[in-house]
């Protein structure tokens, strides 16, 4: 048989394939230390002071001053650990506002904020402060919702989508 010729070499084949046996069956101790392995989870003495919560909830508040459009806020995680992944999105009500509540994981410092207004892309970086992010956002020029001063009636706006439907 030429599958085995390793083995007809010599002998070293057979040991090695006895010693692996041999040590795939000795009985190992898996908590070497002793601690630990027999204590009953109502013994076990927790200092007052930690926390057992990895999240908290946090209110975004967003007052946009352009009341005449209605506007997509989408707000991602932001951190060098996290991928930025969307958290949350919506639009803007009557009165310019959009609120939301998140829970979100304790070591997140920021939050990445993108404002779409009719295809017009605005990102910012926000930190979160005291369990909430908070913006306002007035619009440039002190026109909100006008793109251009001297045009009226509509304005087209191409948008380009991937396939997971995300901007």
């Amino acid at each position: 048989m030429k599958r085995f010729n390793y083995l007809k070499k010599g002998k070293s084949g057979y040991l090695i394939i006895l010693l692996i046996g041999l040590v795939s069956c000795l009985d190992r101790d898996v908590n070497p230390g002793g601690q630990g392995g027999n204590e009953n989870l109502e013994t076990v003495q927790v200092p007052e002071e930690f926390e057992f919560n990895t999240s908290d909830l946090v209110e975004i508040n967003i007052q946009d001053t352009d009341f005449e459009n209605v506007i997509k806020y989408s707000i991602y995680s932001f951190g060098a650990d996290t991928l930025n992944d969307l958290i949350a999105s919506g639009f803007t009500d009557t009165g310019g506002a959009f609120r939301t509540t998140v829970d979100l994981p304790n070591y997140l410092e920021k939050v990445y904020v993108v404002r779409n207004s009719r295809g017009k892309f605005d990102g910012f970086e926000l930190p979160i402060e005291s369990g909430s992010v908070n913006l306002n956002y007035t619009a440039p020029g002190g026109r909100a919702g006008r793109y251009f001063s001297n045009q009226e009636g509509c304005t087209e706006v191409l948008y380009a989508v991937n396939n997971n439907g995300q901007f």
